[in-house]
């Protein structure tokens, strides 16, 4: 045996729950549970959650554009790759952060606006 096999196997064993014996699924590799962190990020950077260490809302606009502009090319590099429920999830969650992100440029402009 190889020891890249041991080494599988170790990871095999140490994944098992120690209840049952039976393997348990590793964290990841849920697309929409992934589609869900990458909708929090964007909430967090557009200031619409607080930053989990600071307590602070604090809205970074730019941050929130890559965030959406990443979903978008995700979204083209899947095209046809995924199930019809992460299709439509996939749809609803890019409509919303798109809708928020709106919301949070006009808010930054009226408010740039009116100290003037």
């Amino acid at each position: 045996m190889s020891a890249m096999h041991d080494a599988a196997d170790e990871d095999a064993d140490a994944s098992a729950d120690a209840g049952t014996g039976q393997p348990t699924a590793p964290p990841g590799g849920d697309f929409g549970l992934f589609l869900q962190k990458l909708r929090i990020q964007t909430f967090l950077s557009l200031g619409l959650l607080p930053n989990p260490l600071t307590g602070v809302k604090r809205c970074q606009l730019e941050h929130a554009q890559a965030l959406l502009d990443d979903l978008a090319m995700l979204r083209e590099k899947t095209a046809g790759n995924l199930t019809a429920h992460e299709e439509r999830l996939f749809g609803a969650i890019l409509e919303e952060l798109e809708g928020q992100f709106e919301q949070q440029r006009q808010r930054a402009a009226n408010s740039s606006s009116a100290r003037r």
